[in-house]
């Protein structure tokens, strides 16, 4: 067995057999393998795929996941028929390998069976992964253009009262469509599409529910080149033969609070650059809510990060310190919920300079 003593061992580990797939390969390697292993120490660092992908591997890709990593390890390729277990204590036969704590649990187990000594080891890459470099912020920006190209189009529809009378789900439909028009991609999360009291439910799967003269609650995002966007609107939708809806009660608290929402978002824009607390960011935004006089409806985070998956840690809340740094890429987005009423959310992604 793999015992500690000097230099430990860190596993991060992707199978095809339990359909589970991250983003720590396409971040290494610019592709994303659907069987592998990285494997790494102070000294060396171990890539094992499938034969399939070694043609996409080279001599570049080395350096590139040297730079990458910030380490000049020694980069090795394995090839997966080898007997890892064996290869592993051949060459390090006196320490624990760690995991990456996004491992499966049935996989994990898989490797206790052979005799590997392990143990979760958090937050390697996803550290490493939170300052962007300039391709990265350029594919985010692209996933951006995107989605606010697909905004448009709703907001069209919407003048025209073309929103009303279809479902949830044709919204979804309609806005997946647009998504693969404007940037060849896909979604970057399944898009929340929720009417009436289904905006009060966190990640609201669509369904037939059909929209009518009411708010109505758009959480969507696009990829591009595996690169993501977050992007929240709640509008009035509107209907050309019931004009006088702007004389109801619901319409005016409706355009009181965007109004309050709005302005919570854009408090802290002036401090959100780099060396400034999260929990500060936070604050303000919760502050003009709470001068609002609607603080018990905020309960939720001001923000988190984006990059390669949609939510990525930290989050930018009342209890998070961590500093931002240049070049991280996050969503302010502040939300008043009024149960059994209406739930109302505005959100941006942007880059700290």
């Amino acid at each position: 067995m793999l015992t500690i003593n000097q230099s430990p061992f860190f596993i991060y580990t992707d199978t095809d057999k339990n359909w589970y797939t991250n983003k720590f390969f396409y971040y290494l390697l610019w592709f994303q393998p659907t069987l592998g292993y990285i494997l790494f120490d102070k000294k060396f660092f171990f890539v094992i795929l499938d034969a399939r992908y070694f043609k996409k591997l080279n001599k570049r890709k080395k350096e590139f996941i040297q730079k990458r990593i910030g380490l000049k390890w020694d980069i090795h390729f394995i090839e997966l028929k080898k007997d890892i277990s064996t290869y592993i204590k051949d060459i390090v036969w006196n320490n624990t390998l760690y995991i990456e704590n996004s491992m499966s649990l049935e996989f994990f187990e898989q490797l206790k069976e052979k005799g590997i000594d392990l143990q979760i080891w958090k937050d390697f890459f996803k550290e490493k992964r939170l300052i962007k470099n300039e391709y990265e912020i350029d594919n985010i920006e692209k996933a951006i253009k995107i989605i606010k190209k697909v905004w448009k189009q709703i907001e069209r529809l919407n003048k025209k009262g073309e929103l009303f009378g279809k479902t949830e789900l044709w919204l979804r439909w309609f806005i997946i469509r647009k998504i693969i028009e404007f940037g060849w991609e896909w979604e970057s999360f399944p898009s929340i599409v929720a009417f009436w009291k289904n905006s009060a439910t966190p990640h609201h799967n669509s369904w037939k529910t059909k929209i009518w003269i009411w708010p109505l609650l758009v959480d969507m995002g696009a990829i591009y080149r595996w690169y993501m966007s977050d992007f929240t609107r709640t509008l009035w939708v509107n209907h050309y033969s019931l004009s006088s809806t702007k004389k109801w009660k619901i319409y005016k608290d409706f355009k009181m609070i965007q109004k309050i929402v709005k302005w919570a978002h854009d408090s802290c824009l002036d401090i959100l650059i780099s060396w400034i607390k999260c929990s500060d960011i936070d604050k303000k935004v919760r502050d003009y809510i709470i001068i609002s006089g609607y603080w018990k409806y905020f309960t939720h985070s001001t923000g988190h990060w984006v990059g390669l998956d949609i939510h990525e840690s930290p989050t930018i809340s009342q209890k998070n310190d961590k500093i931002l740094e240049k070049w991280m890429t996050c969503t302010i987005e502040p939300w008043i919920y009024i149960p059994w009423y209406f739930w109302l959310r505005y959100e941006n992604l942007y880059l700290i300079k």
